[in-house]
């Protein structure tokens, strides 16, 4: 026998080895198909309507996969693992070749599977991941059923634009190919794959929107502009329950509205060592459209999905990534193969998903258009209606935690089980680490005593300590005002009651220092922005070179120098800060006692600027409208 024979021999040998073992290596024990044990029953997913990639295994006549019938690179799918950190360095090399994936769906949203429509949003359908971070497909393919949308994708971890000082969470990377598939017939007898319950997972990166305020106004604001472009979307189910529907009246809208499924979120912290905040967890919870019968799931770390505590299969009808540049390389079989890099935006179009927008975060429409924004007041109602379907307690939960601020301070009696809506609660933003309001126990307690009289309460809100989402949005939605420095916590005030009041506190920014952003007074700050056109009164003012102790001893020549020395502590990020004793004490007695009764008279009398305050402008009897009122750069020292 010559050695092209001998090779040949060899080849046929291997083959046959590596089929029977293809159980083995995913460690999928055989079952008795008699047994008593639920049989393992494949998902309904909804098809994309997508041309499904070339199948590159068959199946016979009792429906298992024929592995012999082509030649699977199974050892490289399970040898994969995750590069080393220490060892492989956090910074990713740069390959962003082929086309740019565009989804050809874009202008076709009925509402459902709003992710098809936007071209930062890539989904595949019935995929598992086995041990460590190990992908396949599940081979459901049938003649009675629309083509799978299954190709070859890889997910990198590296952004570039952090190529420069910032690290990437290597963790956060996955492949799979199109020709790795297991049939079902074989995933039932293995007994070891389970498919989540949960029809949609969800995972949405955050490349610059790992910060509250940009997660809020980028991911969650695009994400909501493309469920909301189906007007029937923005009809929730309670809406639907007050116009006296029945429950088969509700069930015939099944074929317009996206359907009450459960969603599993996940957050991809593109930065390392960056965790997921509960704030992210609440927020998506907003991003949910449940009926009664559904429970919360909270939003998920990215890891968590590919790099679970324990070694268990799991299988998933549909896995969306969205906030990710997407392109389309040849592959070596002739079929597509897609790479996945973190982009900036859910939908890095931005203002495309629905015409030109005075709510896009960079457009200078803002300004000019003030009033024609309502988006972002679109959203806060939209995410604010699904917490509380969530939670149908939500009410007594809230009287509660307000009744026992109230014993604390013993303004009520023991016996008190009123509604607590004659009392005003204002809450003092704190922070365990940097930011740190220095001076705000002794200005709490002198509120408290100012306005004893006039049933009102000043507390101190410390999200740090909160133990979890559902308790962050308890001690929000129990207040009537919130005073912060601008920063993440404020964005939280998205939660406060329809007439509350937000009092942003803008840090001292000389002009050599960066961060000016945060202390605009001529148009809205990023904040501001979340604000616009809300029902929320939102105000400003700036702090001056007293409101920071740092340097406090240095001449005015030497002061520069001194703040340069101390750069990290100087940043307006990471400094603390004292408030003066009466910039409180008037927010509270002209804005939030006096509810706004003429604001082109208060911003005469006051510093304050009014970025978006519902208020009568002639007389005491007018309605309420809201207002932005600005003040010229630099006017307020």
């Amino acid at each position: 026998m010559n050695l092209r024979s001998n090779i040949s021999l060899l080849i046929i040998c291997a083959m046959v080895i590596v089929g029977m073992n293809y159980h083995s290596l995913l460690n999928l024990k055989t079952i008795d198909t008699a047994s008593d044990e639920t049989p393992f029953s494949p998902p309904q997913s909804k098809p994309h309507h997508m041309e499904s990639s070339p199948h590159d295994s068959t199946v016979n006549e009792s429906g298992s996969s024929t592995l012999t019938a082509t030649k699977l690179d199974i050892e490289s799918l399970f040898n994969f693992t995750i590069p080393d950190p220490q060892t492989s360095g956090r910074q990713a090399p740069q390959r962003r070749n082929g086309t740019e994936y565009k989804s050809p769906f874009k202008h076709l949203n009925n509402g459902n599977h709003w992710w098809t429509y936007t071209d930062s949003c890539f989904a595949v359908d019935d995929v598992c991941r086995h041990s460590h971070n190990r992908w396949f497909y599940i081979d459901n393919s049938s003649a009675n059923e629309s083509a799978k949308w299954q190709p070859s994708f890889e997910l990198k971890y590296m952004p570039q634009a952090y190529q420069k000082g910032a690290y990437a969470d290597t963790r956060v990377q996955m492949t799979v190919d199109a020709s790795h598939k297991i049939s079902w017939r074989e995933l039932e007898r293995s007994n070891q794959c389970v498919v989540s319950n949960d029809p949609y997972h969800i995972v949405l990166q955050s490349l610059y929107n790992d910060m509250i305020g940009e997660f809020y106004s980028r991911s969650l604001m695009y994400m909501h502009k493309l469920l909301s472009m189906a007007p029937v979307i923005q009809q929730t189910f309670e809406q639907l329950k007050a116009l006296h529907m029945s429950n088969s009246e509700m069930e015939s809208l099944d074929d317009h509205q996206p359907p009450i499924e459960q969603t599993q979120y996940y957050v991809h912290i593109t930065i390392a060592n960056k965790g997921l905040l509960d704030a992210h967890k609440l927020l998506l919870s907003g991003m949910h459209r449940l009926n009664d019968t559904q429970s919360t799931r909270w939003a998920k770390s990215a890891v968590d999905l590919l790099l679970p505590d324990n070694d268990s299969c799991q299988c998933y009808q549909m896995l969306v990534f969205c906030g990710y540049d997407t392109y389309m390389q040849q592959h070596r079989n002739a079929s597509e193969r897609y790479t996945l890099w973190p982009s900036k935006y859910i939908d890095k179009s931005g203002d495309d998903i629905d015409g030109s927008s005075a709510c896009n975060p960079v457009s200078p429409l803002f300004t000019a258009l003030p009033n024609e924004c309502q988006e972002f007041a679109k959203l806060k109602s939209y995410v604010l209606s699904n917490i509380e379907a969530n939670f149908p307690s939500i009410e007594d939960a809230i009287a509660q935690h307000r009744r026992e601020l109230l014993l604390r301070q013993n303004l009520v009696e023991e016996n008190y089980n009123g509604s607590t809506k004659e009392w005003i609660i204002v809450g003092l933003a704190q922070r365990y680490l940097r930011r740190k309001w220095l001076n705000l126990a002794n200005l709490t307690e002198a509120c408290n005593v100012i306005f004893n009289n006039q049933n009102m309460l000043c507390i101190e809100v410390n999200v740090e300590g909160a133990k979890n989402p559902y308790e962050q949005f308890i001690i929000h939605r129990s207040l009537d005002a919130l005073v912060g420095v601008h920063g993440a916590q404020l964005t939280q005030a998205v939660f406060l009651p329809a007439g509350s009041h937000v009092l942003e506190l803008l840090p001292w920014i000389p002009e050599y220092i960066r961060g000016g952003w945060t202390a605009r007074t001529s148009r809205p700050t990023p904040l501001g922005i979340i604000f616009h056109n809300t029902d929320i009164n939102h105000y400003g003012y700036s702090l001056n070179r007293s409101s920071v102790p740092l340097c406090e001893n240095a001449k005015p020549d030497d002061e520069k120098d001194c703040f340069t020395k101390n750069r990290q502590m100087f940043a307006w990020a990471n400094r603390d800060f004292i408030v003066d004793f009466n910039v409180v004490m008037q927010f509270v007695e002209k804005f939030v006692l006096h509810q706004n009764d003429r604001c082109t008279d208060m911003m005469a009398e006051t510093e304050f600027v009014l970025y978006n305050v519902w208020c009568n402008e002639e007389t005491h009897n007018a309605s309420l409208h809201v207002r932005h009122f600005y003040r010229k750069a630099n006017t307020i020292s």
